[in-house]
């Protein structure tokens, strides 16, 4: 029983007249190549501008020409436009973290977010910030931005952690300091051992001069944590152990 062998080409374009794909591989390759316009490709060939068009798509359209969109940051639409309608959110963002390490991960996530937050900000703008791991590598991502009249507010009490940079206090400084800005520390930490304590804080006038500022804010850049305990911030600061964190998530 004979067998008949088959090309490469035939494999891809198994219903394609061979001469009808070089016309197409042509034409392509005189506009996505060579960068010539339509018209210019028709003077050159002989073909009708219509013509050209109609053969550039039938080249995309048979897979003799793919295109490809390399975003700078690969992201979830499906998972934005869902969250968007479901919470009736004006803008979304969600990384698409497929393939990453959990550092490169953060570092992406903080990249995305300062992009978004650059097309935020103003002048006379008061931004306030939390605390975190996230909000760290935005503020590291930021591009300086000399605007005038900033005030950034530290708006969650400081953690106390060994790793002052992911805390309140030095977000809210570094976040100035890009900006060229004033800002404000809270003088309290994130947690207290009793209400009473609590409430002398909140009754405190240094206290109460940075909250002030919470009902007039432009912005709010807060985290949202993570429920593994093992890349929590304030399970390694020591405020929660991972079984808590479980009971709370």
């Amino acid at each position: 029983m004979g067998t008949t062998a088959t090309s490469p080409l035939d494999r891809l374009f198994p219903a394609m007249d061979v001469a009808r794909l070089e016309l197409l591989a042509r034409i392509a390759s005189l506009y996505y190549e060579e960068a010539l316009t339509q018209e210019e490709i028709a003077r050159r060939t002989g073909y009708s501008r219509s013509m050209i068009s109609r053969l550039l798509s039938e080249a995309r359209r048979q897979g003799v020409v793919e295109i490809r969109v390399h975003h700078p940051f690969a992201r979830r639409p499906d998972l934005e436009e869902r969250l968007q309608q479901h919470l009736g959110l004006a803008m979304v963002r969600v990384l698409d973290d497929a393939g990453l390490s959990y550092h490169l991960m953060l570092r992406r996530l903080g990249a995305l977010a300062a992009r978004t937050v650059e097309e935020l900000l103003h002048e006379g703008m008061t931004v306030g910030i939390s605390w975190g791991t996230a909000l760290a590598e935005l503020v590291h991502a930021l591009r300086p931005r000399p605007l005038g009249d900033v005030l950034v507010v530290q708006i969650i009490g400081a953690l106390g952690t060994a790793d002052p940079n992911i805390d309140g206090p030095e977000l809210a400084r570094r976040l100035a300091h890009t900006l060229n800005g004033r800002y404000k520390i809270l003088p309290a930490p994130l947690v207290v051992d009793s209400e009473e304590t609590q409430q002398r804080l909140l009754r405190d006038r240094r206290v109460q001069g940075v909250l002030s500022h919470v009902d007039t804010m432009d912005i709010a850049l807060v985290g949202v944590g993570t429920v593994e305990p093992e890349k929590s911030s304030i399970v390694r600061s020591g405020y929660l152990t991972p079984e808590q964190l479980g009971e709370i998530t």
